[in-house]
């Protein structure tokens, strides 16, 4: 695939210039891993097929071995509603999700690698001070959310404001969870982060807790938990 296109959907390629700000190339992530952290550079040899049982319920469940390779794919999909920036996708080999989530190490991997996507697609607004960082309410992971540890890192690379615990959800269900605000940031442009989407159920709830609010919402995800 060329690596100036992007996926919409399960449609053709959208050619990145011209809909975005100009995409850069960014480092393979294999590449940065195999220097900084050796270990962390999946096994592409892997037999085991992660995509056998067609029943597979979500992500981090102990019975299902969902995968990413963390090779660099930017896609922009819509789900529930809304449009998120992706930069790694699941994949049929290579680390489990749930591993990803549990390396402190790969907190930094994912806040260098977003930092380089956002300024490639925000560009030299950035700099107007108008943008903060937000992510999703803590629901299951209280005292370690990884979400919230990336964005500490992230919010430091881009030099904006991050409001950490800004809603809380006031429903224990995954899909279509109702969140409530209890700040609303004086910055008019959000970016809203979140590690793994996989139904996009989690960012809609986020748009909706801003419904009537003059904000402009840019979603961005690490990986899309979707072939």
């Amino acid at each position: 695939m060329n690596r100036n296109s992007i996926y919409v959907g399960e449609g053709e390629d959208v050619e990145v210039k011209g809909l975005l700000h100009e995409v850069q190339d960014v480092p393979e992530v294999s590449d940065v891993l195999a220097d900084s952290f050796p270990s962390m550079v999946s096994d592409e040899k892997a037999e085991h097929n992660v995509f056998e049982n067609k029943g597979r319920k979500a992500w981090n469940s102990d019975k299902v071995l969902a995968r990413c390779d963390m090779n660099y794919v930017l896609k922009i999909s819509p789900r529930c509603g809304v449009s998120f920036i992706s930069i790694w996708k699941k994949t049929l080999y290579g680390r489990l999700l749930s591993d990803i989530k549990d390396d402190d190490n790969m907190v930094k991997v994912f806040a260098i690698h977003m930092n380089e996507t956002i300024r490639n697609v925000i560009g030299s607004d950035l700099r107007s001070g108008g943008y903060c960082l937000i992510t999703a309410p803590r629901r299951r992971h209280v005292e370690r959310n990884f979400a919230t540890l990336v964005c500490f890192e992230l919010a430091k690379l881009l030099n904006i404001n991050f409001y950490e615990d800004i809603m809380q959800c006031t429903q224990r269900r995954r899909m279509n969870a109702t969140f409530s605000l209890s700040v609303v940031p004086e910055e008019p442009n959000i970016i809203v982060f979140d590690d793994i989407v996989t139904t996009g159920s989690t960012l809609a709830s986020i748009k909706r807790a801003f419904g009537g609010r003059k904000k402009n919402l840019i979603f961005f995800a690490g990986i899309n938990n979707k072939l």
